[in-house]
């Protein structure tokens, strides 16, 4: 039996349309809806069916003099539809990366006198989110 290996968060990366990003925090959720369909032959229970799925999430990054995060690439406008990768480990293969186009829905930057300049940045998933399939050792 092997070990159990924790994954450490200085590992992750996030790119948009191919362009890193400096984050320092990101976070996905997926969700699905459940419809009603509770009738006369629930037996008195309600009863669901699976919905629609969606995804949505933020991110926190350093802002980088040296890449302006408007400009294209990787142009984290309000409104724009962005394709985003989120890996929970630096690797070239598909492990432990999620992806699929985001919409931005809402740039937030910070600007602290004795600190540094941040952004962050919420989104929500436009159709799937690919996920991963396999374990990130494998």
């Amino acid at each position: 039996m092997t070990t159990p290996r924790k994954l450490a968060g200085k590992n992750g990366r996030v790119t948009c349309d191919g362009t890193i990003v400096a984050v320092t925090k990101f976070s996905l959720e997926m969700k699905a809806d459940k419809q009603d369909v509770t009738g006369s032959e629930s037996g008195g229970a309600y009863e669901y069916a699976d919905g629609l799925h969606g995804w949505s999430g933020s991110f926190d990054a350093n802002y980088d003099a040296a890449q302006n995060p408007h400009v294209d690439p990787p142009d984290i406008n309000e409104g724009a539809i962005i394709a985003a990768q989120f890996m929970v480990e630096n690797t070239a293969g598909a492990n432990g990366t999620y992806s699929g186009n985001i919409i931005v829905d809402k740039v937030k930057v910070d600007l602290v006198v004795a600190g540094k300049v941040t952004y962050s940045v919420d989104f929500t998933g436009t159709l799937a989110c690919t996920k991963p399939t396999a374990n990130i050792d494998s």
